[in-house]
This record gives C-alpha cells, sequence and structure tokens, in this order.
C-alpha cells in the first residue's frame, strides 16, 4: 500500500514538472500590466516632458526648497494675474473704465482676505515655480503665492516645489482648470485658451500627431464643440479683438458669431444685436394664465439622446452663463434648463 502511494506522488511529480523552455513554446503569456497605473505614467511624462517612473504622481517630480518671496516672479503667460503688480500687489493698476477693471479687483480682494487666514492657517499645499534663465516663475499656485506676499512681505521665506524648467502643457492645465470659473471673464478665457492651444499644437507636431479639433479636444480635455468655438474666436481677429475689449462678454454671443460664421466688426455686432442665432430658434416656455398654480418643481426637460444626457453628466451645464435671475424662481430655471439642453442637443445634431 505505501509502494503504491509513492508511486502515485512520483508521477504526479512527473507530470506537473513541466520544463520552462517547454512552456514558453506554448505561449505562457507573462502577468498582464496594470493598465492604470501606465497610462498614469504616461500622462505624467507628457506634463513634466521627461520620463517618470510608474510610482512617482504627476506633480510631483520636483525639488523642495525654501525661497525668499521677493525671488518670485509671475509666469508672463498667466492670465488671471496678468495685471497684478508685484511691487504693489494690493493696488489694482487698471482704470475703472477697463473692462478687466472688476474682475481684476475681485481678484485683489480674494487675495487679501486670504492673505489675513494664511497668518494663522499655514498653507496645505505649496505652490510650484519653475526656473528659466537663473530665474523662478510661478507654475501652479499663483494665488497662494501671492497671498503670502501681502501677508510676509518680500523678504520672508516660503516652501516651493520646484522644477528646473517650465513644464509642458502648462498653460493647457491652466485653460482645463480656469475655462470654468465664473470670476475669471471671457477675454481671460480666450487668451488661456490661445496658449493652450498653441502649447498643444506644437507638443502634437512634435509627437508626429496631425493637430486635428478632436485631438486637440482631447488633450484638453473638452468637448470638440467647445474647442471649435474658441478657435474661431481666436482665429477671427474682429471677434477676438472684441472680446478683448469687452464688446463680447459671453460664450453664447462667441458661440454665435460662429454659428453666423460672421468675420467682420458689423456682423458680429449684428448676431449679438439679434440675441444670437442659437437662442432666436428656442421658443420660450409658455407663461401660465394668471390664477394657475406655480410649479412646485424643477421641470426637467426631456431628452431622447444618450449622449445629450452624457454631456449634462460630463459637466457641460456649468460653460453657459447663468445669473440670479436664473434662480429666481422654479420658472425661470426652468426654462434656462430647457434652452441650456436645447444647444447641447444642437451641437450633438452636428451643428
Amino acid at each position: 500500500m505505501v509502494g503504491m502511494r509513492h508511486k502515485q506522488r512520483e508521477r504526479n511529480l512527473t507530470k506537473n514538472s513541466t520544463p520552462v523552455s517547454e512552456q514558453e513554446t506554448r505561449g505562457a503569456q507573462p502577468p498582464r500590466p496594470n493598465s492604470k497605473t501606465e497610462e498614469a505614467a504616461k500622462s505624467a511624462s507628457r506634463l513634466l516632458g521627461t520620463e517618470v517612473e510608474q510610482d512617482t504622481p504627476p506633480r510631483e517630480a520636483t525639488e523642495t526648497h525654501k525661497l525668499p518671496l521677493g525671488h518670485i516672479r509671475l509666469d508672463p503667460e498667466n492670465v488671471r494675474t496678468r495685471y497684478i503688480a508685484l511691487a504693489k500687489p494690493t493696488e489694482n493698476v487698471l482704470s475703472p473704465d477697463h473692462p478687466d477693471y472688476a474682475s481684476n479687483q475681485a481678484l485683489i480682494d480674494g487675495l487679501i482676505e486670504f492673505s489675513k487666514k494664511l497668518k494663522t492657517n499655514p498653507v496645505l499645499q505649496h505652490p510650484a515655480v519653475y526656473m528659466e534663465k537663473g530665474h523662478y516663475y510661478t507654475a501652479y499656485g499663483a494665488r497662494r503665492f501671492l497671498s503670502l506676499l501681502i501677508a510676509y512681505g518680500p523678504n520672508v521665506g516660503a516652501t516651493f516645489k520646484v522644477y528646473k524648467s517650465k513644464p509642458q502643457k502648462l498653460s493647457s492645465m491652466r485653460f482645463a482648470e480656469n475655462s470654468q470659473r465664473e470670476d475669471l471673464p471671457l477675454s481671460g478665457k480666450v487668451m488661456e485658451f490661445r496658449n493652450a492651444y498653441n502649447e498643444t499644437v506644437e507638443l502634437l507636431n512634435e509627437e508626429g500627431q496631425k493637430p486635428t479639433l478632436d485631438a486637440i479636444a482631447n488633450e484638453l480635455q473638452k468637448s470638440s464643440s467647445l474647442v471649435s468655438v474658441y478657435r474661431y474666436a481666436i482665429d477671427t481677429t474682429a471677434l477676438y479683438d472684441m472680446v478683448i475689449d469687452g464688446r463680447v462678454t459671453t460664450f453664447n454671443e462667441l458661440r454665435a458669431a460662429r454659428k453666423a460664421k460672421a468675420n467682420t466688426v458689423e456682423e458680429i455686432l449684428s448676431v449679438i444685436k439679434q440675441g444670437g442665432e442659437p437662442e432666436k430658434s428656442m421658443k420660450p416656455l409658455k407663461k401660465r394664465a394668471s390664477g394657475g398654480r406655480p410649479l412646485r418643481n424643477v421641470s426637467w426637460p426631456k431628452v431622447r439622446d444618450v449622449s445629450v444626457m452624457k454631456k449634462v453628466i460630463n459637466g457641460e451645464l456649468s460653460r453657459f452663463e447663468w445669473c440670479d435671475d436664473d434662480f429666481e424662481s422654479l420658472e425661470t430655471l426652468s426654462v434656462k434648463l430647457r434652452e441650456c439642453m436645447e444647444v447641447l442637443k444642437g451641437e450633438q445634431d452636428g451643428e
């Protein structure tokens, strides 16, 4: 009995001891890589312009140094801080009739308020700078840097993350983060897009890819329809100038000018005066008869296209211009939602 068990164990060992070379000839597959980790590493490599180990998260391939606040300069391509004077960061250098005076003052007021908090609460995330020609320029966290400067003055040191050179896709990251900010006027968003667009086209060409609309939209993490509107703005001289000087102030006006293919001042003003073509085709909700029952909840428009709802879930509603009047009542909010959904549906249909 013992001998039979011994022979059975020998047969099992022989059966399971296939040589390595034979396993290779049978096409043994190596362990599957972690695709999410690899993709994160690739994204970090594109962002930082260097090869990044998979365990190194984006934006962390930096050295940490304590630098005097007076040694830091603002990145000249950062649209949000273009009107801030480092010598007097709490003074608005623009005249009151400048189209960006109000938004610049709002930024300064926010910096002053933030600086007061920094005197009792430390910065949770260090701002980042990059080196160029022996100088330090803000990369990320310019608002934190300016608040520290206001709070403590130029001679005090603060901790910064330091890039050895300007990070790639810096303008693209700024546009992705600032394009949805309500406190940034349209002129600032268009200028941010211009920087991001030029940067993306250059990077795509370097990688041997065609800078198509879809490729650029994918790099900027925005919809193709939104990118096409912004690109029309920077490609149309008259429209771009009108945005910068404050005669075109909303994305709806920008989109209407593109749809009408308006490329002269007179044509653009005509489109704006008409309220924009996209809004002309929208039928407002019928007013309720006097004494009718008011709405008890928001009337959400009917949606028959899954792609339109996908846009809503991805945050496309936030790119429309919203004001306090839109939230005055359930009726006005329902009207606004219907208008926005009509625009999204029209874009999906290829307008």
